[in-house]
């Protein structure tokens, strides 16, 4: 299946369970965002240069984002098949995490840190002073501190 339809079937997958997913035409492609008072996604589709997912926690304002994209590698170029494979199946990973509540949150000094599935292992993400980061932990690590984390609702 084709990038372009398989974030297509993502997004319908999305429409059909009653979200509403906004989509606008961009100079080289197309956007899709949806969310709600707690958090926004918007999913970038302008091939053959660009494919991205840019998550914005807006609880209470927006304070934590988390991006996966392709850096501007050409879709086209046979040796960037398994990278832009690779970051489409992380962004619809997310988005199915994301719906499926398996996201969480915590807020330490007011700052959030959400723990994102990621296949085998695990995303930490930290909000720093100006910008967010991230890390990689194993299952073992994720069940450390998983209990300091809530679930992140979907709706």
């Amino acid at each position: 299946m084709k990038i372009e339809s398989k974030i297509i079937a993502t997004i319908n997958e999305l429409r059909g369970e009653g979200i509403l997913v906004n989509q606008r035409s961009t100079k080289n492609g197309e956007a899709y965002d949806f969310g709600n008072s707690r958090y926004k996604v918007e999913l970038h589709f302008e091939p053959p240069k660009w494919l991205g997912l840019e998550f914005t926690l807006m609880d209470p304002t927006p304070s934590l984002r988390y991006s996966i994209d392709t850096d501007l590698y050409d879709f086209r170029d046979p040796d960037n098949q398994e990278f832009v494979n690779e970051i489409m199946r992380e962004i619809i990973e997310f988005i199915s995490n994301l719906k499926n509540n398996k996201l969480r949150i915590m807020y330490k000094k007011n700052r959030p840190s959400m723990l994102i599935p990621c296949g085998d292992t695990y995303a930490l993400i930290k909000k720093g002073r100006f910008i967010s980061s991230r890390t990689s932990l194993s299952p073992l690590s994720e069940a450390r501190i998983a209990d300091k984390f809530r679930p992140f609702p979907f709706r």
